[in-house]
């Protein structure tokens, strides 16, 4: 008698959709941690971004170098200017002579969802290594001067966040130790970015001045 051909049996329906299940759960968690590792990617190069422009409006200011303009018009360069728009996701560098803005030399904006939280909106390098000059911001009291060089990032919709500082000799770095910003809480004593700057405030402790 001739032999029957051995028949292997196929996948059932249930089969089919457990495996269809269990590889878009195995795609799921690898979009997840790719999506995660380049938020993470992207966040380093743009604050790596905004720490090189930073230097190069430093540099400039250092080195005292006029614009054409500044130049032409024979007025003295007090230095350049970084920048942040009232978006906060985009700067620019400008140089500042005798008080007058003579425009960007340099435009450059956050990458991803990169935004800026806290800190000054105009930082000027003075000419010659003379020092930082920053902006401020309205609080209860009135208006407040910046009194840290601190630029805080964060990510949107993430834990990312980090701090670019500008130390009183000019040094520019990322700080591994955020400082909290104004009007946040400081009951963990942790540091606030206005120097001895947290109180009680209604029961609570507080960045304030």
């Amino acid at each position: 008698m001739p032999k029957g051909r051995s028949v292997s049996p196929g996948f059932t329906l249930i089969e089919f959709l457990i495996v269809t299940a269990v590889f878009g759960i195995i795609f799921s968690i690898s979009l997840v941690n790719y999506q995660k590792i380049n938020r993470r990617q992207v966040f380093r190069q743009t604050l790596n971004d905004v720490l090189e422009d930073l230097r190069l409006a430093q540099d400039k200011a250092i080195s005292g170098e006029k614009p054409p303009g500044c130049s032409e018009d024979g007025r003295r360069l007090d230095g350049y200017e970084f920048f942040f728009e009232d978006n906060r996701y985009a700067y620019q560098i400008k140089a500042i002579c005798e008080d007058i803005d003579y425009g960007a030399i340099k435009y450059g904006s956050l990458k991803g969802e990169t935004y800026k939280t806290d800190g000054p909106d105009s930082i000027i390098f003075r000419i010659l290594g003379r020092g930082v000059d920053l902006g401020g911001f309205f609080a209860d009291s009135g208006w407040v001067d910046y009194q840290t060089r601190s630029l805080d990032f964060v990510v949107y919709n993430s834990d990312l966040k980090s701090q670019i500082m500008i130390s009183d000799s000019g040094e520019i770095y990322l700080s591994s130790d955020p400082c909290i910003p104004y009007d946040q809480d400081c009951s963990g004593g942790q540091v606030c970015c206005l120097p001895n700057s947290c109180q009680s405030v209604g029961g609570s402790r507080l960045c304030r001045l």
